[in-house]
């Protein structure tokens, strides 16, 4: 592992009832894509509030930022790397709780991406019938 590649390593939800959570380790294109982020997003702040003070010129950087974020963000989202989620990790990206996810896929209402016995993985673009 690469020097860069420990100081980002952190820590992944917790797996009850099996030990020592799962490290994540992020790659150096991804922790520059999310630095670009962060600056984008910050950038956009000081734009809008050029805007709120009537500063037409800022419109077209303040697009142009907004577009180049919505990319970044695009590619940053566990689906665009194939990366899988927990069943715990999607029911707050559909803001539900698990229980409630789990009992949607019983219905067929939903189908993860990957049911192996009790591992239960999701791509995270599934959509509630």
């Amino acid at each position: 592992m690469t020097p860069a590649a420990a100081d980002l390593r952190g820590c992944g939800n917790p797996r009850p009832g099996r030990g020592a959570p799962e490290p994540i380790v992020l790659t150096a294109a991804t922790a520059t894509l999310t630095r670009a982020a962060r600056r984008l997003s910050a950038r956009l702040e000081e734009l809008e509030r050029k805007l709120d003070a009537d500063d037409e010129a800022a419109w077209l950087e303040y697009r142009d930022s907004a577009v180049a974020l919505a990319t970044i963000t695009a590619q940053l989202r566990p689906e665009a790397t194939g990366q899988l989620l927990s069943t715990e990790e999607m029911a707050s990206r559909l803001n539900i709780a698990p229980k409630t996810l789990l009992r949607r896929k019983a219905r067929g209402e939903i189908r993860p991406a990957l049911q192996r016995g009790r591992l239960i993985r999701w791509r995270g673009d599934e959509k509630l019938a």
